[in-house]
């Protein structure tokens, strides 16, 4: 009878040993699938966040709206897909993309905020319409701040409004000259011998005639800012094309260039280029606020001229670029890691 009864606890035994070992096996492959579908999902999650990004184009007839664009694209990371987005016609894009949004702000006000599926990116942003601080606005600009302000006059206007804002300096500041030891020879007069208040940001011709000695006029090649007759002014490749080629370039290698154009003033600026800024509101337009330190500037015909014109020197020295580039550098860099891909 105990032997009976002991064979068949022993069996019984088994079976519970059995049980438990099938139920931990089932357990552990539960487990297994949950991490496996886990990561899986994971993974996904990594690919839906790798969006596009987009690069920020206004077809006017302004060439400096170029440089602003070609400026933005050295910040735009390497091996991802890019679209071009239209600086007054946003509400058309709807790719999901992240968005430097640097430039000046805008014609269409209407058509500010952008959507939902543009992730913005505040820095080098100059505000000059009045739908640009509208409640709508405001409440959007409080999502992704603080705004990174091109001038003195966008982050204050800013900051009247309750939007936390600093000055980041424009990102055309930080071009790179793609002429490491460049032969300074050559002078160039951009849009300062247009006649006044004829030219978008108007002519200063009284000013060269009156500021600028004869001899310097009589040497120079002269320029104008905006597009030419022969170039698409949707083709915003070309467009960059012929800035690099005929522009950029030409004042990457100069001797000394005389402007009315602020997005001639600044590239020189970044390239260390001797610039001189003839324009009659140079005191008063909100788009000079905080930048006109950068290069030597006049505004009217009685002021005087300190500057050697047979010795042309920037305004800012050597080590005050660098210190100023790597700050809006460091900048940009910062806003660029802040975005989870």
């Amino acid at each position: 009878m105990n032997n009976i009864f002991n064979k068949t606890s022993m069996k019984n035994n088994i079976n519970l040993y059995m049980a438990i070992t099938v139920c931990l096996l089932l357990l552990l492959v539960i487990v297994g699938i949950k991490t496996i579908n886990s990561s899986l999902n994971h993974a996904n999650l990594g690919k839906n966040k790798k969006h596009s990004f987009g690069i920020l184009f206004a077809s006017t007839s302004n060439l400096g709206d170029d440089v602003q664009t070609i400026a933005q694209m050295q910040y735009i990371p390497k091996n991802v897909k890019t679209i071009i987005v239209n600086r007054e016609q946003m509400h058309e894009t709807t790719e999901t993309c992240d968005l430097i949004m640097n430039g000046w702000w805008m014609h269409n006000d209407k058509n500010f905020p952008p959507p939902k599926n543009i992730n913005p990116i505040y820095i080098s942003f100059h505000i000059e319409k009045p739908g640009m601080v509208s409640k709508k606005a405001l409440e959007h600009y409080k999502k992704y701040e603080p705004i990174g302000c091109r001038d003195i006059h966008t982050m204050d206007l800013l900051k009247k409004h309750g939007v936390k804002a600093y000055f980041s300096g424009c990102l055309t500041l930080t071009l790179k000259n793609p002429f490491p030891n460049p032969v300074r020879e050559k002078i160039y007069i951009v849009d300062a011998h247009l006649p006044s208040k004829v030219v978008y940001p108007w002519g200063a011709d009284h000013l060269l005639k009156k500021l600028i000695p004869q001899y310097i006029q009589d040497q120079a090649e002269y320029i104008e800012h905006e597009i030419p007759d022969n170039i698409n002014m949707n083709d915003m490749y070309g467009r960059q094309k012929f800035v690099q080629q005929q522009l950029l370039n030409k004042y990457a290698t100069a001797k000394l260039v005389i402007t009315t154009r602020l997005h001639c003033a600044l590239p020189c600026v970044a390239y260390n280029t001797p610039v001189i800024v003839l324009q009659k509101n140079l005191l008063t337009d909100n788009r000079f606020s905080g930048l006109k330190q950068y290069f030597h500037g006049y505004s009217s015909i009685d002021d005087t001229v300190d500057f050697d014109f047979d010795n042309p020197t920037p305004k800012l020295s050597k080590m005050q670029l660098n210190k100023l580039q790597s700050k809006i550098r460091a900048d940009m860099n910062s806003r660029l890691q802040q975005i989870h891909r």
